[in-house]
């Protein structure tokens, strides 16, 4: 395994490093990232031993499906916990702005789905936060694609967990694109705004912004 790893770890600097130009090379080995990926112990090595800079930059790359593929093979490695400490490193957070705020949905599904899994461990949090990811995260709950939405209130509802970011979100006007989100017909989507609402609530400040938009009455009819 160790060796596996190695090896596609030397294929990703290798694709990184070659022009714009040589698109399916890239998404080959981007491809390999997603599915050795799916095993812990490959997804490790590849974070612990230098794989994240030439994905990151691949994240990056002009060309919509690299960034795509890249996207999603970092997606698939922050599913490990160890390797989502890792990621939350400034060096790391600060290379996830950039294509998130250009490119479209099907990159975005699987870019929130990334965040959603840095904002687990408690260290990530207010980091997410510093490096401008709250207005991205709020932006995406009312979007289209559900599956992006859902993973923008996972986010939100994790980041919130620290009582300054849930006053940040207060401040910046997430109520009423919680409110508008919650009038979806997903349970999903209903129960993931609760859960964001829940986290507000628990912050005293927040509460008079809470009951002046109504939200308490979409709390008091929260799904199951």
């Amino acid at each position: 395994m160790g060796a596996q790893s190695s090896t596609l770890i030397d294929e990703i600097h290798t694709a990184a490093r070659l022009p714009e130009e040589a698109i399916e090379r890239k998404l080959e080995a981007l491809e390999q990232v997603a599915e050795l990926g799916k095993q812990e112990g490959i997804a490790v090595r590849v974070v612990e031993q230098g794989g994240l800079q030439p994905l990151l930059r691949c994240y990056n790359a002009a060309h919509p499906k690299v960034r795509l593929a890249a996207a999603q093979a970092l997606e698939i490695l922050a599913q490990w916990p160890s390797n989502q400490i890792e990621m939350g490193h400034d060096d790391v957070l600060s290379l996830l702005m950039p294509s998130l705020l250009t490119s479209g949905p099907d990159f975005k599904r699987h870019a929130m789905g990334l965040l959603a899994l840095l904002s687990t461990p408690q260290q990530n949090k207010l980091r997410l936060v510093n490096e401008g990811m709250l207005g991205p995260i709020i932006a995406e709950v009312t979007a289209r694609d559900e599956t992006l939405q859902l993973h923008a209130l996972e986010a939100l509802a994790k980041v919130c967990e620290v009582e300054q970011v849930s006053g940040y979100t207060v401040q910046r006007g997430a109520l009423p694109q919680l409110l508008k989100a919650a009038r979806s017909d997903s349970q999903a989507v209903k129960l993931g705004v609760a859960k964001v609402l829940s986290g507000l609530a628990k912050l005293g400040e927040n509460l008079g912004e809470i009951v002046r938009s109504g939200a308490l009455i979409f709390l008091a009819r929260r799904p199951p």
